[in-house]
C-alpha cells in the first residue's frame, strides 16, 4: 500500500556519543520498515556515497527485502533522490523515510486509523522526536519494549521530513524541487506546495524517532561547502513567491538534476 522512499549519502564512518556505526543507524531504521505491514516495499536511492561496503552490506543484509537505486551523481541531492524513488514506486501511497529515523511499532494501526484522510487526498504529518543521551545501540533490537524505552530519552526536535500521502499529489506536484542542493528545505518546500494546491495537512499523528549525529550545524562550521549550500537553499526558499509551481520539467530522470549545474530562476 505504502512505499517507503529512503534518500541517502553514506559517509565515511563517524564516532558520535561514543560509538562508530556505520551500518547500525540503517539496520535500525529499515528494521521498523520492515515490521510494518502496511509498507509494501522500501526504496533506498544511493547517491554520491562514499562507501560501497556500506552499500553491499545493505544489498547482503536486506536482499530482496529493500530496493537499492544506485545514482552515479556529483553531488547529493535529496529532491532527486526522493524524486527517482517516487517515479520506480508501485504502490499508491508514498512515504518519505531518513536513514536515521525509527517508525513506531504502532505505524500500522496509526495509519489504518487515518486511512479515510489519505484516500481523500489529505497528507499525514509526523513528530520527530530526538534521543539526547548516551545509549547503547549496538545492543539495539526493534521491539515496542525498546521503542518506548527510547521515546522516555527523547525530546521534541522540529517538524520532520516524514509526510505520507497518495503518490499523485506529489505527480502533480512534478514532485519534490530539484533545485536544491545537498540538504536543507526541501520538506518545508513540498510541505508549502502541497497546501497552495488545497491539500490538508493534519500534524503529529505518529512519534519518529530520530538517532542522534553529529549536529547539521556542527557539519557546516567543519564544511564551508555544505554551510554555503544550505544558506543557498534558504535564500532559494525565501524568493519563490509560491504562486506558481517550480518547473521540474524532468523531474525524477535518472540523469542528473538540472540543480548540479546551477539554480534555476523560477
Amino acid at each position: 500500500m505504502i512505499s517507503a522512499i529512503i534518500p541517502l549519502k553514506y559517509n565515511e564512518s563517524r564516532t558520535y556519543l561514543g560509538i562508530t556505526r556505520p551500518y547500525l543507524n540503517a539496520c535500525i531504521a529499515i528494521d521498523s520498515l520492515i515490521e510494518q505491514d502496511i509498507i509494501g516495499e522500501i526504496i533506498v536511492c544511493n547517491s554520491f556515497s562514499q562507501n560501497d561496503l556500506q552499500i553491499q552490506y545493505l544489498k547482503n543484509h536486506y536482499q530482496d527485502k529493500i530496493r537499492i537505486i544506485e545514482l552515479k551523481s556529483t553531488i547529493f541531492n535529496i529532491s532527486w533522490c526522493i524524486n527517482v524513488g517516487i517515479k520506480h514506486s508501485s504502490e499508491p501511497y508514498f512515504m518519505r523515510h531518513d536513514i536515521d529515523c525509527i517508525l513506531p511499532p504502532d505505524f500500522n494501526q496509526s495509519i489504518q486509523s487515518h486511512i479515510s484522510l489519505l484516500e481523500n487526498n489529505h497528507v499525514l504529518h509526523s513528530t520527530m522526536m530526538d534521543v539526547t543521551v548516551e545509549y547503547d545501540w549496538t545492543s539495539f533490537k526493534y521491539s515496542i519494549e525498546n521503542y518506548n524505552i527510547l521515546l522516555q530519552l527523547s525530546d521534541y526536535q522540529f517538524s520532520p521530513s516524514q509526510i505520507v500521502c497518495n503518490k499523485q499529489i506529489l505527480k502533480d506536484l512534478h514532485g519534490y524541487d530539484e533545485n536544491y542542493k545537498e540538504w536543507g528545505y526541501q520538506d518545508r518546500d513540498i510541505v508549502h506546495r502541497i497546501k497552495l494546491k488545497g491539500h490538508k495537512i493534519h500534524y503529529g499523528i505518529m512519534e519518529i524517532i530520530h538517532q542522534p549525529h553529529i549536529n547539521k550545524h556542527i557539519l557546516m562550521a567543519q564544511n564551508k561547502d555544505s554551510q554555503n549550500q544550505y544558506s543557498q537553499n534558504s535564500q532559494y526558499f525565501k524568493s519563490k513567491s509560491f504562486k506558481k509551481l517550480v518547473n521540474n520539467s524532468k523531474w525524477g530522470d535518472l540523469s542528473e538534476p538540472a540543480s548540479d549545474v546551477n539554480f534555476q530562476q523560477l
